[in-house]
Order: structure tokens, then C-alpha cells, then sequence
């Protein structure tokens, strides 16, 4: 079995990701590295936190976990630093927000953040606000 660097498997991943991400299948027959490599490479790097598109196709086909991924790694950027992450995916910071815009119920607006309070902080769970006791519900 063939080694690979952590610069060429990241190399390698780069060319996945867009603004001109290619196929996996293109990319193994071009590389000549097994496809399966390829797509555990991808899984790993997804697993990782890094937002890697499952597909080669337009952004707006990519995968709902894709584009939630997308939308974790832009809410904590201010505007400049959105654009130039956007650049660097071939995004328009438009299309992060609607898919923001479309997160599911449960998921925080962009901006806020969850309240930690000094049990929080320590590691204890807070009050249940109907019972008042502090384990889970």
C-alpha cells in the first residue's frame, strides 16, 4: 500500500473543494490514486470540521449537511472575512445567507450564541426551568 504525504492528501483534497472542485472519479484516474482512497480522504477531512462538498456539482445541488457545514464555518466571520472565504469557494456570501436562512428550527440564528452561565462554565448542567432540578429532562 502507498503512502502519502499529509501535503499531497491535502493537495489532493483541495482540488475536491471548489470553485472548481473535480469528481472523484476524474481525480483518481488522473492521479492514478484508488478511488476509495480518495473518498476516505474526503470523509476524513468532512469528519475534520472542514466543509468538502460530497459532489463536483453547483453549489446550490451540494448535499444539506454540505451546505450546513458551510454556513457553521461563515457565522462566526464579520463581512470582509466572508467574501474572501466565499472567493475562495466559488460562493457568493448570498447564498450563505438563504441557506442560513433555511437552517432547520432547532439550529440558532447566525449571531447569537448559547448563554453560559458559572454552571455551565464548571461543567454542571443548569436548572431544568420546569422542574428546577439539574439533570436532564
Amino acid at each position: 500500500m502507498k503512502h502519502y504525504t499529509a501535503d499531497s492528501k491535502a493537495a489532493i483534497i483541495k482540488r475536491l473543494m471548489p470553485p472548481r472542485p473535480v469528481s472523484i472519479a476524474t481525480l483518481s484516474s488522473e492521479t492514478g490514486i484508488p478511488s476509495a482512497a480518495l473518498y476516505n480522504w474526503r470523509k476524513q477531512t468532512q469528519a475534520s470540521g472542514q466543509a468538502v462538498p460530497a459532489t463536483a456539482k453547483h453549489s446550490e445541488h451540494w448535499a444539506a449537511a454540505d451546505k450546513l457545514a458551510i454556513v457553521f464555518e461563515t457565522r462566526a466571520l464579520n463581512i470582509a472575512e466572508v467574501g474572501e472565504y466565499c472567493r475562495k469557494k466559488g460562493l457568493y456570501p448570498e447564498q450563505t445567507k438563504a441557506w442560513d436562512s433555511r437552517r432547520p428550527e432547532w439550529l440558532p440564528a447566525a449571531g447569537t450564541a448559547r448563554q453560559t452561565t458559572p454552571a455551565t462554565k464548571q461543567g454542571r448542567p443548569e436548572p431544568h426551568p420546569a422542574t428546577g432540578s439539574r439533570t436532564e429532562p
